[in-house]
């Protein structure tokens, strides 16, 4: 009994300490590395940095950096590259991501059957009827046209509190951001505001999204919006600039503008991006949610996206028969690019391998080694790790491996040799995971 217990207790010894090995040191995600990388020394880039807030707001003080927020356990902030890996090695983080991928429109339909009058007339089981009286509608969007007439109230005065253009640099930006300019209710109504529809670059969008959400009807005494007697506080967005970190801000700003006002507020973003997880794990996903739950009387509403006819996901249950996916090289870029997400208990059982196929014939034209996470793959020192192979004749296959969180993100580049190739991602084993791109929806990084 007593040898029994010795080795059960050895054996567990040793998968304590084989855990304990496989914590990760660094806490810089894969994406924040690829823009690290790319960036000189001076530049300060958005990040988000996930840990004790305390402790990480004091570092960014006494650095070059700048704190612009934080909620939950989450700081936005933006450093230089240099900063940002001195505070990785302190152990005050367990994450640091740098957000990537533009911003894309995802509303571009007007929905004209929304079934709102029952709400406008307090029908049962409604106690009362909903117009948006006293309430905040905050959109983000494309520029809006802040003169139109549906933005008015029964009075003529403009319902529209504030707006900030992220577009515009002749201006005061909103403190604490250092980009686009605000204008305020006063300036809105002298005609000072300089912000206005871009009607031929993202048409009309911005303005269409709020006026689906509050307009008020009057301008042709016809198409009231869902709650045409709200208040308005508008974010005009930067299509080029990076979506996680303007929309996190920008849903910060809004919601702090609603509390000066005194009334609860609910926003909008028809505009989006197809990257990441959809699992609502990252930083980004994660620093919303706090802002929503930090008070009550906050809600957010987001488009679910125009990607309905395109086939950018594959997922499904691994099994012990070697299943697999083509996928071809990018028409603008000169390789194949796709992304991985999956659990870490139901990657490690998987086996997969990249492989070459010439179109018509079928006839492979070679393959990588079979990779599995645990024996290919070392996060004992780093989250981040990788493995290049050369399948000769066909090209070159690049993965990134991130472990974070018990998490996999995987990203598979491969530079081909003959661009018309098909390229397999074969699995074997047990388990699960789920890959999102489309050359028109997330693209290349």
């Amino acid at each position: 009994m007593q040898f029994r217990l010795l080795l059960l207790l050895t054996l567990f010894g040793s998968i304590t300490l084989h855990a304990q090995n496989r914590t990760p040191q660094s806490t810089i995600t894969l994406s924040a590395k690829h823009a690290m990388d790319k960036t000189d020394a001076v530049t300060a880039l958005p990040v988000l940095v996930q840990g004790n807030v305390a402790e990480i707001r004091n570092f960014i003080g006494n650095s070059n950096g700048q704190f612009k927020f934080s909620a939950g356990n989450i700081v936005s902030a933006e450093m230089r590259v240099a900063d940002i890996l001195a505070l990785n090695k302190l152990g005050i983080t367990t994450q640091i991501d740098i957000p990537t991928g533009n911003i894309q429109k995802l509303n571009d339909v007007m929905v004209i059957h929304n079934n709102v009058d029952s709400a406008y007339l307090g029908m049962w089981p409604l106690e009362q009827g909903y117009d948006g009286t006293g309430v905040v509608v905050g959109v983000i969007d494309a520029p809006f046209d802040i003169a139109h007439g549906d933005f008015n109230d029964s009075n003529g005065d403009s319902r529209i509190k504030y707006v900030w253009d992220q577009n515009l640099t002749d201006g005061t930006a909103p403190s604490p951001y250092t980009y686009g300019i605000e204008c305020d209710s006063a300036m809105i109504a002298d005609g000072l505001c300089p912000s206005t529809d871009d009607y031929e670059l993202n048409y009309s969008h911005g303005t269409g999204v709020a006026g689906i959400a509050a307009s008020s009807g009057l301008a042709a005494n016809r198409y009231r919006g869902v709650a045409p007697n709200a208040d308005l506080i508008l974010v005009s967005m930067n299509f080029e600039t990076d979506f996680n970190t303007t929309i996190t801000d920008a849903i910060a700003y809004i919601y702090e503008r609603a509390n000066t006002l005194g009334k609860p507020c609910v926003i909008n973003t028809s505009v989006g991006l197809y990257d990441g997880s959809h699992d609502g794990t990252d930083l980004t996903a994660q620093l919303i949610d706090a802002l929503i739950t930090e008070q009550n009387g906050r809600a957010l509403v987001a488009a679910a996206g125009n990607a309905g006819s395109f086939p950018f996901h594959v997922g499904y249950d691994v099994t012990a028969t070697e299943q697999f996916t083509w996928f071809k090289k990018l028409s603008y870029a000169g390789v194949a690019y796709f992304q991985l997400y999956a659990d870490e208990a139901a990657f490690n059982t998987v086996n997969f391998r990249i492989s070459c196929d010439e179109p018509g014939t079928w006839i492979s034209k070679g393959s990588t080694p079979v990779y599995n996470m645990l024996s290919d793959f070392n996060f004992d020192t780093d989250i981040i790790d990788s493995v290049i192979y050369t399948i000769p004749g066909a090209g070159e296959v690049a993965v990134y491996a991130q472990l974070l969180n018990g998490q996999y993100f995987l990203e598979f580049l491969i530079t081909p040799t003959v661009g018309t190739d098909y390229w397999r991602f074969s699995t074997s084993g047990s388990g699960r995971f789920d890959m999102w791109n489309a050359e028109a929806t997330t693209g290349f990084f």
